[in-house]
């Protein structure tokens, strides 16, 4: 018989008053006994439980409402995190509504108005010196946005809350917090200035956000003061304001310093930008770490830049790894041995606010299609920014290799120099310093020690660091040498193209006079930075306390407060002591005594194609890379076709011009 057409032990039985309705089979929700157990004597085993139908109307009941009291608690947690969200939203809101929005009531004049980036271009003309001058009348473009009459000091002023938009304007953007900053650092079009003379007209023009307000008050209605935030008035801690990037983002900066022509604020990334108007802001000013700078900058303007990070600073390359570590190492050293030297020296040191950047382009086309700058320049520290710009090898580099390899790390360090200066608190950012004194710091603090000469290690960069500070220059002694005893190129000529010394037209001399020249100057020719090394060596040798005084005195002057040459030259007069009249005797007998290693001639070879199988020749023997740069670009004809040149160097200058003289009267190249 089939085991389902008869009973059998472990089968279910029917329920009282259950029908007709089918059995079910095994064991119910409760039994512990297995299907189609027999128990003792051969009954089944009786159940603990009676099976339960999931079909009942009570069963079916419980389930909906189970399922009722799901569904709500899942919609009492949404409900929850929505009021989370706009509790906060709300509460940011009213946060900014004090500081942003002005008073209902005002009396006098009405307010004036911020122009519009392309009405501002003018406004920022450079007018006067360093582009300080009587501000230009308001423009009717652009937000409403009150100013103030500037005012001598950055930290004195009290900033000014801006009117709210009106009604024609578009919705006013979210102010987000700094977590939400853009990831794209906002950057100045500023070319570099070694002179110390900032450009202002370079810097970025900065959005004032338009935050919510109430209606703007009529002119009839009385004036009652417009709020500032409570710490600006009474706090020594500058004012910070509320700028808008080109993302519509929110951006809390500092304000760095007060101009006729508007303020001047520090950002996040440690970049100098220009707001077209005041929004202030008690929120605090937070500076960028370096994992934030680097997403940021990569994400922007140079992307597809690796990084190279040595505390403090920060390289970004699209070259050789190699090179990147190289300069990342050598940069990373200066800056250590640097701050060392300068507490020794009793110089008060702070810490870099923000990391120290620098960009490094593979070659020089990148490098100028980036920022245009003269032809002479190999890297720069750009102010504006707060970086380092360099490359890392040109077209020249190939065909005079021994020159390239010595001035590369020295012009890296040069650069850094700049940069570590005006980040621990002895030059200030657009600071007005004499151009002497900022280079002869660089060129003083810069000179890397000679390369090996073990052929094994041909792209070895030498020593460098604090064991290198104040050591000779040869090739600075050696441009000096040029310009005390010009030597006479050998293919001189027309005067029209340089600025010529008795002795030959293609060279330059060095006057009585010097001292006081460069005193005053602004702007610093390539051999001027060799006399600005030789005038600070003989300062930091001869005259280090002075030094120092002059020092902490121009350290003392806040970014923008212009002084003329005239006042430096008194300054220099009576903290040293020394004529500008007796200085050269003085610096020549220093230097005389000074032992250094000296620097083979370079006989230099010059072609320019002038046309169809035409081209003109000249060569040249110096010992000197900044004689010879400076040469090289005197001969270089407007109207002429390609240039080339090759440097070669000799161990003497016989041998140097003898094997000039044989290229000149060859025919191959």
């Amino acid at each position: 018989m089939h085991p389902e057409s008869s009973p059998s032990p472990g089968l279910g039985v029917p329920r009282p008053g259950a029908g007709a309705r089918p059995e079910r089979l095994g064991p119910g929700p409760d039994s512990t006994t297995p299907p189609g157990s027999i128990g003792e004597a051969g009954r089944p085993v009786p159940r603990l439980g009676r099976p339960s139908d999931p079909y009942s109307p009570a069963n079916l009941r419980r389930m909906a409402r189970l399922r009722w009291l799901r569904e709500a608690g899942l919609l009492l947690t949404l409900s929850s995190v929505l009021a989370v969200i706009s509790y906060y939203a709300w509460r940011d809101a009213v946060r900014l509504g004090p500081e942003a929005r002005p008073s209902s009531t005002r009396v006098g004049a009405p307010p004036a108005v911020s122009p519009s980036p392309e009405a501002r271009q003018p406004r920022r003309s450079l007018a006067g010196h360093h582009g300080l001058g009587p501000p230009p009348p308001p423009s009717d473009s652009g937000p409403p946005i009150e100013e103030r009459p500037p005012v001598p000091s950055p930290l004195e002023a009290s900033p000014v809350a801006p009117t709210t938009a009106p009604d024609s304007e578009p919705p006013p953007p979210g102010v987000q917090p700094l977590e939400d900053a853009p990831h794209q650092a906002l950057r100045a079009n500023e070319i570099a200035q070694h002179d110390g003379s900032p450009d202002l007209r370079r810097l970025p023009t900065l959005k004032a956000p338009t935050l919510p307000g109430p209606p703007a008050p009529t002119e009839s209605e009385p004036e009652t003061p417009i709020p500032t935030p409570s710490s600006s008035p009474t706090s020594n801690e500058p004012p910070r304001l509320l700028v808008g990037d080109e993302f519509g983002r929110v951006l809390v900066s500092r304000l760095y310093a007060r101009t006729p022509m508007g303020p001047i604020v520090l950002l996040p990334d440690g970049s100098l930008g220009w707001p077209d108007g005041e929004v202030p802001t008690t929120r605090p000013f937070q500076p960028w770490s370096s994992r934030r700078l680097s997403l940021a900058l990569r994400s922007g303007p140079f992307r597809g830049f690796r990084v190279v990070e040595r505390a403090p600073y920060l390289v970004l390359t699209r070259g050789s790894d190699r090179f990147a570590e190289d300069a990342a190492d050598l940069l990373q050293g200066l800056y250590r041995d640097l701050v060392e030297c300068l507490e020794d020296g009793d110089l008060s040191i702070s810490e870099p606010e923000f990391p120290l950047v620098a960009i490094i382009f593979p070659d020089e086309k990148a490098f100028r299609a980036y920022r245009p700058v003269d032809p002479d320049v190999r890297a720069y520290y750009e102010g504006s920014t707060n970086r380092i710009i360099l490359f890392e090898e040109s077209d020249q580099d190939r065909l005079a290799p021994e020159l390239a390899r010595l001035r590369r790390p020295q012009a890296i360090a040069h650069e850094g120099v700049h940069q570590i200066l005006q980040n621990i608190g002895i030059q200030p950012r657009l600071s007005c310093w004499p151009a002497w004194l900022v280079e002869g710091l660089a060129e003083y603090f810069a000179p890397t020690a000679t390369l090996p000469t073990d052929p094994d290690e041909p792209e070895g960069w030498g020593d460098y660091g604090r064991g290198n500070f104040g050591r000779v220059n040869p090739f600075h002694m050696a441009t000096l040498m040029d310009l005390r005893h010009p030597v006479p190129s050998l293919a001189p000529f027309p005067p029209a193209v340089l600025s010529s010394s008795p002795q030959d037209p293609g060279r330059l001399a060095l006057d009585a006079s010097w001292v006081r020249r460069l005193l005053l100057q602004t702007e610093l020719s390539p051999t001027d930075y060799a006399l600005s090394w030789s005038l600070t060596h003989y300062l930091a040798r001869c005259h280090p306390e002075a030094l120092r005084s002059f020092l902490l005195a121009l350290g003392r002057h806040p970014p923008l407060e212009y002084r003329p040459p005239e006042y430096h030259l008194r300054l220099f007069i009576d903290t040293f002591g020394l004529s500008p009249e007796e200085a050269p005797r003085r610096i020549d007998s220093h230097l005389s005594s000074l032992r250094y290693e000296r620097v083979p001639f370079y006989g230099v070879r010059f072609e320019q194609a002038m046309g169809p199988g035409r081209s003109r020749r000249a060569v040249l023997v110096s010992p000197s890379p900044i004689q010879i740069d400076h040469w090289v670009r005197a001969q270089t004809l407007p109207d002429g076709g390609p240039v080339r040149w090759w440097a070669t160097p000799f161990d003497s200058r016989t041998l140097a011009r003898h094997s000039c003289e044989a290229w000149l009267l060859s025919s191959s190249p």
